[in-house]
C-alpha cells in the first residue's frame, strides 16, 4: 500500500511510477531524489526531542504536547444531495451476506457494524442494516464500528449527511501527524481509541418524503433509494473525506475571512490521510505548500478548478490505471466538493458512482465499486481480497453483470 508522507514546504513525495496518462510525459522526473531526502529529513527528525509546540494558523505557540501522543480532534459530516433526475440505473452489489461459518473460515475477517437508531421505522431499518451487510463484507477491522443514526429533518435537497464522531492524530501504525477518521483510526490502533463513543454520526432526511425502502435495487422514478444513501453516507463516515474549504468571504471566516481562500479546516499541521493523495492535473500535490500556500488563492482555484484528483496506488489501478478525478466545480460546495467523486466522470450506473455527491431517482448504488475500495486501501483499510459474489439478484443488470461469476 502507498502512504505519501506529509510536505515540508515544497518537498512532495509521490511514489507512484509511470507516466501521466492525462500529460504523457513523466511528471515527477526527481522522484528518486525526492524520495531519498524525504527518508532523510524523516530519520533527522526522529532524532529530535519529542515535545513540540502546537501553533494556531497566526503562528502563535498554543501549548506544548508530546508529538507520538495520540490526539482528539473534531470529526466533520459530508451530505449527499438530491438530483432531479430519473436514473434508470442499478449497480449491483458483489457481495453476499456470509453465514458466521462463512465467516470463521476465512482469513480475511469481516468487519462487525452497532448501529443506534433513531426514529428509522421498521422498513427503513432493515434497508440501512442491509447496506451495512454490503460494508461489513468489504473491510476489516478488530474494532466493532459503532453508527449513531438519526432519522432527522435535514436542508432543502439533502438525502442523508454523515462523518466521523472524532479524528484522531498519530495513530498506531499510522502516519505521524496526519488525522484519521475514528473507525479507521480504531482499526489501525487495533483498539477502541474513543473509549466507547460512536465512530460515526450519520444523519437522513425524515422531511424528505420520495424514500424508496426497498433493497431490491428498483426503485420507481420519482424515488430516491435508502441504501444506497445509507452505503454512501458510511463511506464519509469510515474516511471517503478530506478537509480543506474555500472562504466565502461573509459570515463567520471559514479560513481568513477573504473570500476565495483556500485552507486547511484541521490546520496545516494537520492533514487528514485522504488530503495525502490528491493533486491537480499537473501531478502536484494539494498539499504542496509551495504551490498552494495555506490561506491562498492559489489554494482556493486549484480547489474549485474542476481538476482535482485522488492519485492513490489502489485507487488509481481500480479506475483503469489513471488518478481518480475528484468534484471541484468553480463555486466551492460545503459539504460536497472535494470529498466526492465527480459526477461527470462517474455517471449514474458507473461501477465506481456510489460516492458522487448527487443522487437521482430510480438510481439503486449497492456497491462501493473499484476505486472507492482502492482509495479505502490507500488510505490504510484492510480491504477484502476476495469478493463473495452471488446473492442479490434481483433489480435491473447493472455495468457488473459481465464480471461477476
Amino acid at each position: 500500500m502507498k502512504r505519501h508522507w506529509p510536505s515540508s514546504s515544497s518537498i512532495r513525495v509521490n511514489i507512484r511510477g509511470g507516466t501521466s496518462p492525462r500529460t504523457g510525459g513523466d511528471r515527477r522526473p526527481a522522484r528518486n531524489a525526492v524520495v531519498a531526502l524525504a527518508i532523510g529529513l524523516l530519520a533527522m527528525l526522529a532524532t529530535l526531542p519529542v515535545a513540540a509546540q502546537t501553533r494556531t494558523l497566526d503562528g502563535t505557540a498554543e501549548r506544548r504536547t508530546p508529538i507520538h501522543e495520540p490526539q482528539r480532534l473534531p470529526g466533520q459530516k459530508i451530505e449527499l444531495r438530491v438530483k432531479d433526475t430519473v436514473e434508470n440505473t442499478f449497480v449491483r452489489p458483489r457481495v453476499r451476506i456470509l453465514t458466521p461459518a462463512e465467516r470463521a473460515t476465512k482469513a480475511f475477517t469481516p468487519a462487525t457494524f452497532d448501529v443506534t437508531y433513531t426514529g428509522f421505522s421498521a422498513q427503513a431499518e432493515v434497508a440501512f442494516q442491509a447496506a451495512v451487510d454490503v460494508w461489513s463484507q468489504l473491510i476489516s477491522s478488530p474494532v466493532t464500528i459503532r453508527v449513531n443514526a438519526v432519522w432527522e429533518p435535514l436542508g432543502s435537497g439533502i438525502l442523508g449527511s454523515a462523518g466521523s464522531h472524532s479524528s484522531w492524530v498519530n495513530v498506531t501504525n499510522g502516519v505521524p501527524g496526519v488525522v484519521y477518521p475514528d473507525a479507521l483510526a480504531d482499526a489501525l490502533n487495533g483498539s477502541d481509541m474513543g473509549s466507547g463513543d460512536f465512530d460515526i454520526e450519520a444523519s437522513f432526511n425524515s422531511t424528505f418524503g420520495d424514500w424508496y425502502l426497498g433493497t431490491d435495487g428498483a426503485p420507481p422514478g420519482g424515488r430516491w433509494d435508502l441504501m444506497s444513501v445509507v452505503l454512501h453516507e458510511l463511506g464519509h463516515g469510515l474516511g471517503f473525506l478530506g478537509s480543506p474549504t474555500v472562504d466565502d468571504g461573509a459570515d463567520a471566516p471559514e479560513c481568513d475571512g477573504v473570500a476565495g481562500h483556500g485552507c486547511w479546516q484541521l490546520g496545516a499541521t494537520f492533514p487528514v490521510i485522504f488530503d495525502l493523495f490528491t493533486e491537480d492535473n499537473l501531478g502536484i500535490a494539494i498539499r504542496d505548500s509551495g504551490t498552494f500556500p495555506n490561506n491562498s488563492i492559489a489554494l482556493g482555484n486549484v480547489l474549485t478548478g474542476m481538476d482535482v484528483f485522488f492519485d492513490g496506488d489502489a485507487a488509481t489501478a481500480g479506475n483503469g490505471g489513471s488518478p481518480a478525478e475528484l468534484y471541484a466545480p468553480g463555486t466551492w460546495e460545503q459539504g460536497s466538493s472535494y470529498s466526492h467523486l465527480d459526477e461527470t466522470v462517474f455517471a449514474a450506473g458507473n461501477p465506481s458512482s456510489l460516492m458522487t455527491p448527487l443522487l437521482g431517482s430510480a438510481e439503486a448504488i449497492h456497491d462501493p465499486g473499484p476505486v472507492t475500495l482502492g482509495i479505502f486501501e490507500d488510505v490504510g483499510w484492510e480491504v477484502a481480497g476476495e469478493i463473495f459474489a452471488d446473492g442479490f439478484e434481483s433489480g435491473t443488470t447493472s455495468m457488473w453483470s459481465a464480471s461477476v461469476p
